[in-house]
């Protein structure tokens, strides 16, 4: 992730569901994310839509609601906007956000 927010991000797709009509390469996806930071762990449920036109480079944009955290993050809630890629072949990409980390 790219922003004040530094680390490593994790998901696990929990659902899917392809779409249909004039463009059926974009995916729905919901699951379960999280951010490791230095500082602690944000913890999301997660909402996203990807286009899988093309296979090695997957462009997409998700709404991730912030669920819980850990260390600095403990009782977290708001949420964060994405959009970016993501390289299946090399498991590389680039994501930016948008949003609020609302901490007690």
């Amino acid at each position: 992730m790219i922003g004040t927010l530094k680390g490593d991000y994790y998901v696990t797709a929990t659902g899917s569901t392809p779409s249909s009509g004039t463009y059926p390469l974009i995916e729905f996806f919901t699951g379960d994310s999280y951010l490791e930071t230095l500082s602690g762990n944000l913890y999301f449920f997660e909402s996203s839509a990807l286009d899988t036109a093309e296979q090695d480079s997957i462009n997409g944009a998700a709404l991730l609601t912030i669920i819980d955290g850990t260390g600095a993050y403990s009782g977290a809630s708001g949420h964060l906007s994405l959009s970016g890629y993501f390289h299946s072949s090399t498991g590389t990409g680039e994501w930016r956000y948008v949003g609020e980390v609302c901490r007690p």
